[in-house]
């Protein structure tokens, strides 16, 4: 069991590492010479950034168990199920459209209440930073153990 523990922890780290990257390197694309970002600006960059976290960060790694269990390289997984293809873009699908949906809202909802004048653009890059990284946390391990059941 430990090997499943430290190869879901791991293949997570990178995928933290990999979607915080990914979610700084867009606030500077998209904000970058702002002093102040309008809370609705906020609210609409959420949702790429909440879809493409969530499918990439379900869909890359659990390509990758799958492609690992299909060529024996995890050792101390026994299941030889095939793995279908399609249930993993779908499953990503729904999560990234589901998660998008629900954080979108959260922020419409939340944002002009709690920031009304907008936020400043390095606030604004800790917190996607930080957005990025929980949300690759909490969906990789999801998907990996998805994959492994």
């Amino acid at each position: 069991m430990a090997s499943r523990t430290q190869y879901i922890v791991g293949e997570t780290a990178i995928s933290v590492a990999i979607n915080t990257a990914l979610s700084i390197a867009f606030v500077f694309l998209a904000f970058h010479g702002m002093t102040t970002i309008p809370t609705r600006s906020i609210t609409l960059d959420m949702a790429p950034q909440t879809f493409m976290v969530t499918l990439m960060g379900c869909l890359v790694p659990a390509l990758l168990t799958r492609r690992r269990i299909r060529i024996n390289a995890l050792t101390w997984h026994k299941s030889q199920l095939q793995i279908v293809l399609a249930h993993l873009w779908g499953r990503a699908v729904i999560a990234a459209l589901f998660l998008t949906v629900v954080v979108v809202l959260v922020c419409w909802l939340a944002l002009p209440r709690l920031t009304p004048g907008g936020v400043t653009f390095h606030a604004l890059l800790l917190c996607k930073a930080t957005f990025g990284a929980l949300l690759a946390a909490g969906v990789t391990p999801w998907a990996i153990r998805k994959v492994l059941r």
